[in-house]
């Protein structure tokens, strides 16, 4: 079995190939304009990918945004059209915020959600039409460093914590269902063979929100990235004072007005965005409490 991983590179790639290697039940062969061990591929371009995908008793996993990804997908098949012929599963991540920021009020997250959506219909279409047992994946919070790969969501709030001798938090703040870059690659690559080896009748919908094992306050997110560290890292000095909503609120309030993404987002702490499916289902492993350290 030969499993072609777009997104190498990423934290959740690096994640993935150390599985595969670990089970060695597959071979990889990965594409990414920054490491030597992969074919050059610049996804950006699909206009210069000059070689077609070996498809046979294969399974394509793509961890690149899925927006570049369908752009690539859509011209491979326009340079190749017997190019996905006899795939046996297809795996693509997308994003929570498909759903998360559907209704937001700031243009950005607004266009985002659409473009993700949009995308995402790209690629199921292709599948539907070279009849490939594809699963796009929705997870949430992706955090955790993997093989010097970081993130780009807990690892800004570190760096908060880092520089910032305080930070002012509301009570009552929604909740989170972070989910470790290694339990990401752990649920595609599940999914990619459960889709493989049933490919008549593919266990998992077109479409699955997976997030990580634990449902946990932003408060209590954060507390526990503190406490995460060393007692002499600058991040357990600062300090999160909890602060009424209202006031909360009224501080923003001008942050809102000039800076709508940001204002947006400093809104969204109340929020609940999680309830989605829990990746220890999906990998059949011990539920995982947060922060994972891998």
């Amino acid at each position: 079995m030969l499993i072609h991983i777009f997104g190498i590179t990423t934290a959740a790639g690096q994640a993935l190939q150390k599985l595969i290697h670990k089970k060695g039940r597959a071979k990889i062969c990965s594409y990414s304009r920054n490491n030597s061990d992969s074919f050059y591929t610049d996804l950006s371009k699909p206009e210069d990918f000059s070689y077609s995908i070996n498809t046979e008793n294969s399974i394509v996993i793509s961890l690149v945004p899925i927006w570049v990804f369908s752009n690539f997908l859509t011209k491979l098949i326009q340079a190749y059209p017997n190019s996905l012929i006899g795939l046996n599963s297809l795996i693509v991540t997308s994003s929570s915020s498909a759903l998360t920021k559907a209704y937001a009020f700031n243009q950005f997250d607004k266009t985002l959600s659409k473009r993700l959506i949009e995308s995402e219909n790209i690629i199921l279409s292709i599948a539907r039409k070279y009849s490939i047992p594809c699963t796009i994946i929705r997870p949430s919070m992706i955090y955790g460093s993997v093989s010097n790969y970081n993130d780009r969501n807990i690892s800004q709030l570190q760096n908060i914590m880092k520089y910032c001798p305080f930070i002012l938090f509301p009570h009552n703040s929604g909740l989170r269902q972070p989910i470790h870059a290694s339990q990401l690659a752990n649920v595609a690559y599940n999914i990619a063979l459960a889709n493989y080896k049933q490919i008549e009748n593919p266990p998992y919908p077109p479409m699955i929100c997976v997030g990580g094992d634990d449902q946990i306050s932003y408060y209590d997110l954060l507390k526990k990235i503190q406490l995460s560290f060393p007692k002499r890292s600058p991040i357990r000095n600062c300090l999160i004072i909890r602060i009424p909503k209202r006031l909360y609120l009224l501080i923003i309030f001008p942050i809102l007005l000039v800076l709508p993404k940001i204002g947006e987002s400093l809104l969204r702490v109340f929020s609940d965005l999680a309830g989605f499916k829990e990746s220890f289902v999906i990998t059949k492993d011990l539920p995982a409490s947060f922060p994972v350290n891998n």
